[in-house]
């Protein structure tokens, strides 16, 4: 996490918080220091979501590059030392993104579905493709 955190422009990062109770947007609007109003929302969601353990990079200026929905950000490329592939992956994807870092001490995980419930869970191998 250090590797990539110290390569990448950001405004700020740290573990979601999850929450029942949303934030009061008259609250937000309302304060004194709005900026630090706004990045307690940008790293709050639902208890619902808790699961995920996420964390979040929030990136300094990161609208202002490039006017398209999505924009491309460089990163060290030595801060990736796993991968997951999420349940809708298409096997096309996972071969072309493993033969593309192939050979850097990468992990390849699957993800899969709990067969009798919502749960995720990642293989306990490492993927390979057939």
């Amino acid at each position: 996490m250090e590797k990539l955190v110290a390569s990448l422009p950001l405004r700020f990062h740290k573990e979601v918080n999850y929450t029942d109770v949303p934030m009061n947007f008259l609250d937000i609007v309302s304060s004194h220091d709005i900026k630090e109003q706004v990045d307690r929302l940008l790293i709050q969601k639902s208890k619902h979501w808790n699961y995920e353990k996420e964390y979040r990079l929030i990136l300094e200026n990161c609208r202002t590059k490039l006017p398209e929905k999505h924009s491309i950000q460089s990163f060290n490329p030595e801060a990736v030392d796993m991968v997951f592939f999420g349940l809708k992956a298409s096997s096309e994807h996972k071969s072309c993104l493993f033969s593309k870092l192939e050979g850097r001490g990468i992990l390849f995980k699957e993800m899969f579905a709990d067969s009798k419930g919502f749960e995720l869970f990642a293989d306990t191998g490492t993927y390979s493709p057939s």
